[in-house]
Protein backbone atom coordinates (compact mmCIF):
# COMPACT_ATOMS: atom_id res chain seq x y z
CA UNK A 1 0.00 0.00 0.00
CA UNK A 2 2.85 2.38 0.83
CA UNK A 3 4.46 1.56 -2.51
CA UNK A 4 1.32 2.69 -4.33
CA UNK A 5 1.37 5.98 -2.43
CA UNK A 6 5.02 6.54 -3.34
CA UNK A 7 4.33 5.66 -6.97
CA UNK A 8 1.34 7.99 -7.10
CA UNK A 9 3.39 10.80 -5.55
CA UNK A 10 6.22 10.25 -8.04
CA UNK A 11 3.82 10.30 -10.98
CA UNK A 12 2.00 13.41 -9.78
CA UNK A 13 5.08 15.37 -8.74
CA UNK A 14 7.57 14.27 -11.37
CA UNK A 15 6.25 12.40 -14.39
CA UNK A 16 3.30 14.63 -15.26
CA UNK A 17 5.18 17.97 -14.96
CA UNK A 18 8.17 16.62 -16.92
CA UNK A 19 5.89 15.30 -19.65
CA UNK A 20 4.06 18.62 -19.93
CA UNK A 21 7.35 20.54 -19.88
CA UNK A 22 8.74 18.33 -22.66
CA UNK A 23 5.61 18.83 -24.74
CA UNK A 24 5.85 22.57 -24.15
CA UNK A 25 9.47 22.59 -25.29
CA UNK A 26 8.48 20.89 -28.53
CA UNK A 27 5.49 23.18 -28.95
CA UNK A 28 7.51 26.33 -28.33
CA UNK A 29 9.60 25.71 -31.46
CA UNK A 30 6.84 27.27 -33.57
CA UNK A 31 6.86 30.43 -31.46
CA UNK A 32 9.54 32.93 -32.38
CA UNK A 33 9.55 34.70 -29.01
CA UNK A 34 8.15 32.92 -25.96
CA UNK A 35 8.12 36.03 -23.78
CA UNK A 36 4.34 36.41 -24.10
CA UNK A 37 3.92 32.89 -22.74
CA UNK A 38 6.27 33.71 -19.86
CA UNK A 39 4.40 36.95 -19.15
CA UNK A 40 1.10 35.08 -18.98
CA UNK A 41 2.61 32.59 -16.54
CA UNK A 42 3.86 35.40 -14.31
CA UNK A 43 0.45 37.11 -14.27
CA UNK A 44 -1.40 33.88 -13.58
CA UNK A 45 0.98 32.84 -10.83
CA UNK A 46 0.79 36.21 -9.13
CA UNK A 47 -3.00 36.11 -9.13
CA UNK A 48 -3.11 32.60 -7.73
CA UNK A 49 -0.64 33.49 -4.98
CA UNK A 50 -3.21 36.07 -3.89
CA UNK A 51 -5.91 33.39 -3.75
CA UNK A 52 -3.68 31.13 -1.69
CA UNK A 53 -2.92 33.90 0.78
CA UNK A 54 -6.64 34.71 1.03
CA UNK A 55 -7.41 31.08 1.84
CA UNK A 56 -4.69 31.09 4.49
CA UNK A 57 -6.13 34.24 6.05
CA UNK A 58 -9.58 32.62 6.09
CA UNK A 59 -8.16 29.71 8.04
CA UNK A 60 -6.41 32.00 10.49
CA UNK A 61 -9.52 34.12 11.02
CA UNK A 62 -11.58 31.03 11.95
CA UNK A 63 -8.96 29.69 14.35
CA UNK A 64 -11.27 29.84 17.36
CA UNK A 65 -13.83 27.45 15.81
CA UNK A 66 -14.02 24.04 17.52
CA UNK A 67 -13.48 22.19 14.25
CA UNK A 68 -10.21 24.02 13.57
CA UNK A 69 -9.08 23.41 17.13
CA UNK A 70 -9.71 19.69 16.57
CA UNK A 71 -7.96 19.94 13.22
CA UNK A 72 -4.91 21.39 14.98
CA UNK A 73 -4.92 18.68 17.64
CA UNK A 74 -5.04 15.97 14.97
CA UNK A 75 -2.19 17.52 12.99
CA UNK A 76 -4.23 18.02 9.81
CA UNK A 77 -4.17 21.80 10.18
CA UNK A 78 -0.38 21.83 9.94
CA UNK A 79 -0.56 19.64 6.83
CA UNK A 80 -3.10 21.97 5.18
CA UNK A 81 -1.02 25.06 5.95
CA UNK A 82 2.13 23.29 4.72
CA UNK A 83 0.40 22.38 1.44
CA UNK A 84 -0.81 25.96 0.98
CA UNK A 85 2.68 27.33 1.57
CA UNK A 86 4.20 24.71 -0.76
CA UNK A 87 1.80 25.84 -3.47
CA UNK A 88 2.72 29.48 -2.88
CA UNK A 89 6.42 28.63 -3.12
CA UNK A 90 5.78 26.77 -6.39
CA UNK A 91 3.93 29.79 -7.82
CA UNK A 92 6.87 31.99 -6.78
CA UNK A 93 9.25 29.57 -8.54
CA UNK A 94 7.12 29.86 -11.68
CA UNK A 95 7.36 33.65 -11.48
CA UNK A 96 11.14 33.60 -11.06
CA UNK A 97 11.75 31.08 -13.85
CA UNK A 98 9.26 32.72 -16.24
CA UNK A 99 10.82 36.13 -15.62
CA UNK A 100 14.20 34.58 -16.40
CA UNK A 101 12.69 33.60 -19.74
CA UNK A 102 12.51 37.30 -20.60
CA UNK A 103 16.27 37.68 -20.44
CA UNK A 104 17.39 34.78 -22.61
CA UNK A 105 16.92 34.18 -26.31
CA UNK A 106 16.81 31.32 -28.76
CA UNK A 107 16.79 27.74 -27.55
CA UNK A 108 17.68 28.83 -24.03
CA UNK A 109 14.42 30.76 -23.90
CA UNK A 110 12.54 27.64 -24.96
CA UNK A 111 14.26 25.62 -22.22
CA UNK A 112 13.48 28.20 -19.55
CA UNK A 113 9.84 28.58 -20.59
CA UNK A 114 9.47 24.78 -20.77
CA UNK A 115 10.82 24.53 -17.21
CA UNK A 116 8.39 27.26 -16.15
CA UNK A 117 5.59 25.27 -17.80
CA UNK A 118 6.59 22.14 -15.89
CA UNK A 119 6.61 24.14 -12.65
CA UNK A 120 3.26 25.66 -13.58
CA UNK A 121 1.83 22.16 -14.05
CA UNK A 122 3.17 21.07 -10.68
CA UNK A 123 1.72 24.22 -9.13
CA UNK A 124 -1.70 23.46 -10.60
CA UNK A 125 -1.55 19.92 -9.24
CA UNK A 126 -0.82 21.22 -5.76
CA UNK A 127 -3.45 23.93 -6.21
CA UNK A 128 -6.03 21.21 -6.87
CA UNK A 129 -4.86 19.25 -3.83
CA UNK A 130 -5.16 22.36 -1.64
CA UNK A 131 -8.57 23.11 -3.12
CA UNK A 132 -9.86 19.66 -2.23
CA UNK A 133 -8.49 19.89 1.32
CA UNK A 134 -9.80 23.41 1.78
CA UNK A 135 -13.23 22.35 0.49
CA UNK A 136 -13.39 19.65 3.14
CA UNK A 137 -12.45 22.17 5.84
CA UNK A 138 -15.09 24.67 4.68
CA UNK A 139 -17.76 21.95 4.54
CA UNK A 140 -16.88 20.82 8.05
CA UNK A 141 -16.85 24.42 9.33
CA UNK A 142 -20.26 25.13 7.84
CA UNK A 143 -21.67 21.96 9.40
CA UNK A 144 -20.58 23.04 12.91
Amino acid sequence: MALLAVLRTAIVNLVIPVAVGSAAFKGLCVIEDARLTATTMVALSGTLIGFMMASLSMLVSAADRPFLQNLRRSGHFKGLVREILTTVILWLAVIVVALAGHFVVGDYQRYVVAIATALLTLSFIHFIIVGRKFKMVIEMLSAN
